[in-house]
C-alpha cells in the first residue's frame, strides 16, 4: 500500500489478483496507515472505536464455505472482531457470525447462528497480547483454529446467519471493533491442506519475524508441544 504514513485508509486492495477490496467511504471511521508498525513494515491500524474497512465481496456470506483464512496483527485488544460477516447489533461476538475474533483476550472462529453451530476458542493458558498470527480453516463437517503456540480442531457443523456483508476491523461500525495494528490478510476459498497450511505459517511467521511452534500436539491439550517444554508464549507470540 503506497500512502504517506499515518493517513486514512479508504481502500486496501487485494495483490493476489483478485478484484478484492477493502473500503470504507467515510473517512472518520477509517484506519489509518502506520510505516514500519509490524517487523518494520506496515500496517493499517484500528481505533477500537469505530474504524472499520468493508469487504467489496461478502467473503463471509451464508454460502461461503469453505474457508482457510490467516491474519497477523499486533493488538492487546480483549474482545473484538478482526474478520467476518457483520452484524446488526451488539453483543453477539460470540453468539452469531462467521469469523476470526478475539473474546477474553483469546483468539476465536465461530460460525453461528443464536448460538448454535461452530464455535473453537484458544486455551486459557496461551498469552495472547502482542504480536499474533492466527489462522483457522473452517468447512460443513470440520474446522480448526491455530495461532504460534495453540491449535484446536472440532468436527461440528457450522450454521450460518444472513449477513450482507463481511468486513475487516469489526463487525459493524463500532461493534467489537478492533484496536490494533493489522499487517496481513490470506483468504482462501478452500480448505488448504495441512502442508499447505504450514507452507502460509512458514512464510508469515518468516516475514514478520514471529517465532512459532511445529504443529505438533501430542497430550492434546490445544497447546503445541515446543510451548509445553519451552514458555514461548508467555508474554510473547501466540
Amino acid at each position: 500500500m503506497e500512502q504517506p504514513d499515518g493517513t486514512p485508509v479508504l481502500s486496501w486492495s487485494s495483490v493476489s489478483g483478485s478484484d478484492v477490496k477493502a473500503e470504507q467511504s467515510d473517512m472518520t471511521k477509517a484506519p489509518v496507515l502506520v510505516s514500519g508498525a509490524v517487523n518494520g513494515m506496515s500496517a493499517v491500524q484500528f481505533d477500537g472505536v469505530d474504524d472499520t474497512l468493508i469487504l467489496s465481496s461478502n467473503l463471509f456470506a451464508m454460502s461461503s464455505l469453505p474457508r482457510s483464512v490467516y491474519v497477523v496483527l499486533n493488538s492487546t485488544d480483549y474482545a473484538a472482531q478482526i474478520l467476518g460477516s457483520t452484524v446488526s447489533t451488539n453483543g453477539k461476538l460470540t453468539t452469531e457470525g462467521y469469523a476470526l475474533g478475539i473474546a477474553a483476550g483469546k483468539p476465536f472462529v465461530k460460525a453461528n447462528a443464536a448460538g448454535n453451530g461452530m464455535w473453537l476458542l484458544a486455551p486459557n493458558s496461551v498469552e495472547q497480547s502482542g504480536l499474533k498470527l492466527l489462522g483457522a480453516r473452517v468447512s460443513a463437517s470440520e474446522s480448526d483454529l491455530m495461532g504460534a503456540c495453540h491449535y484446536q480442531q472440532i468436527a461440528a457443523m457450522p450454521m450460518l446467519a444472513a449477513s450482507a456483508s463481511s468486513s475487516l476491523g469489526g463487525a459493524v461500525a463500532g461493534v467489537e471493533s478492533l484496536q490494533g495494528d493489522v499487517a496481513e490478510v490470506i483468504v482462501y476459498d478452500r480448505w488448504l491442506t495441512d502442508q499447505e497450511q504450514q507452507d502460509v505459517r512458514d512464510y508469515l511467521s518468516a516475514r514478520y519475524g514471529i517465532t512459532v511452534a511445529a504443529l505438533s500436539d501430542q497430550n492434546d491439550n490445544g497447546i503445541l508441544d515446543d510451548c509445553d517444554m519451552e514458555a514461548v508464549y508467555l508474554g510473547a507470540t501466540a
